[in-house]
């Protein structure tokens, strides 16, 4: 159960929530695994991600950089 005061860590907020969804078993997390082309979504509403480790399908994308990046 994630605590009423965590909005005021954002770190904490993020990583008590990423340790929940990991216990799912419903993400699955590539780090260092760099995205070397995202395509449009397909008529079913999926992604696919080409990465050096292979294609990933997806129905979402969360596009994370502490610097600029192209669209």
């Amino acid at each position: 159960m994630i605590r009423a005061e965590s909005h005021r860590w954002p770190y904490k907020f993020v990583h008590a929530l990423l340790r929940i969804v990991l216990k799912t078993g419903h993400l699955k997390l590539y780090e260092h695994t760099p995205a070397m082309h995202v395509s449009e979504r397909d008529d079913n509403g999926w992604i696919t991600v080409e990465t050096p480790r292979g294609a990933i399908r997806t129905r979402a994308v969360m596009h994370a950089t502490n610097r600029w990046a192209s669209p």
